[in-house]
């Protein structure tokens, strides 16, 4: 079997509450908790001594599955103005080219270096 199906079809992933990607992507994740929770409290109401803490419940469903989720305007806003933090761009006025240089500085010839 391929490891992508694997992966994505066979494979209960923890952050997920134990579904699949698969599960989850397609809508079937509703309906794999609902199942779980009717073997939880067929178990609890035939054993309810093996359950200390009384009825358990299926593990939380997330709303998507993401590897790389996207941004939304404000978080491309924050990462925008973040990047200027502490950099040239922070001294820039409107409508001047950012410099890798400061032009405020006094130019020395190389021969006051050596000196």
């Amino acid at each position: 079997m391929d490891a992508t199906v694997r992966y994505n079809v066979e494979h209960h992933h923890s952050g997920l509450g134990l579904l699949t990607p698969h599960d989850v992507h397609f809508g079937l994740a509703d309906q794999r908790v609902a199942a779980r929770a009717t073997v939880l409290a067929t178990a609890y109401a035939a054993h309810p001594e093996r359950f200390p803490r009384g009825l358990l419940q299926p593990l939380a469903r997330p709303e998507a599955v993401w590897i790389n989720p996207p941004k939304s305007p404000a978080t491309q806003e924050t990462h925008g103005l973040a990047a200027t933090r502490g950099g040239v761009l922070d001294h820039a006025r409107r409508g001047q080219l950012p410099s890798t240089h400061r032009s405020d500085l006094p130019l020395r010839d190389c021969s006051e270096a050596s000196a």
